[in-house]
């Protein structure tokens, strides 16, 4: 009878045991699983940063590309008319060029949009609507380079090569456009940082990059994560 007491006891005892282990091994795995999420939460919210911001200093650089000087080679593709005088051949040439490269920068400007949508996932609504404010700038500026540059070089050829006169207004708004199609680098000033320009347009460009870049600022310096 005591014999049987004692192998009740020790089976209640074992069965107890194993109860609280597999209750501690839950508990752990739990523990586990939540840490790897936020570890996980925390690693993607730094890339989608990161990321980011990589994006915005391409788009600056693209930006200056689109303003920048041309070579020849970059419209050897383009077709050419008959008709086309050397001087107008280099001026539509040079076109050709500047709006490929506004290619190029309108594939990193889709990126920065996609981002929009990530950030409104990782980072909630209040970053996400910072970002789609600022998306929205960049559009409404690239536009702008947009129209510039097919503004310029057809009023520059009709003006050089079609004896179309411009009246005092004309002239001026012809350079306004101008100004926005030619970056100005800062090559005065010692030490200037790289991208400074001396031009509205530069500076527009600047601030996007300045605003956009603090979004993310304290993530990229692990004080979210």
């Amino acid at each position: 009878m005591m014999q049987t007491i004692v192998d009740m006891v020790t089976a209640c005892a074992i069965v107890l045991a194993g109860i609280i282990t597999a209750c501690g091994a839950i508990a752990a795995a739990k523990f586990g699983l939540g840490a790897w999420r936020k570890e996980m939460h925390g690693k993607a919210k730094f890339e989608i940063a990161r990321e980011s911001v990589r994006l915005a200093y391409e788009s600056r650089h693209r930006f200056e590309s689109a303003r920048s000087v041309v070579f020849p080679s970059e419209a050897a593709d383009r077709k050419r008319s008959p008709s086309e005088e050397e001087g107008e051949r280099k001026l539509r040439d040079e076109q050709f060029a500047r709006m490929r490269r506004m290619d190029n920068l309108a594939t990193t400007l889709i990126r920065m949009r996609e981002v929009v949508w990530e950030s409104q996932v990782l980072f909630g609504h209040q970053i996400a609507c910072k970002l789609q404010e600022l998306n929205t700038q960049y559009g409404k500026v690239f536009q702008k380079l947009s129209s510039a540059i097919i503004a310029y070089y057809d009023l520059k050829i009709k003006v050089d090569f079609k004896d179309l006169p411009l009246s005092g207004t004309d002239m001026k708004k012809f350079k306004e456009i101008e100004a926005i199609v030619y970056f100005m680098p800062d090559d005065k000033s010692p030490g200037a940082p790289m991208y400074s320009g001396t031009d509205d347009f530069s500076d527009k460009i600047e601030q996007l990059t300045k605003k956009w870049v603090e979004v993310f600022d304290k993530v990229i310096r692990n004080d979210q994560r």
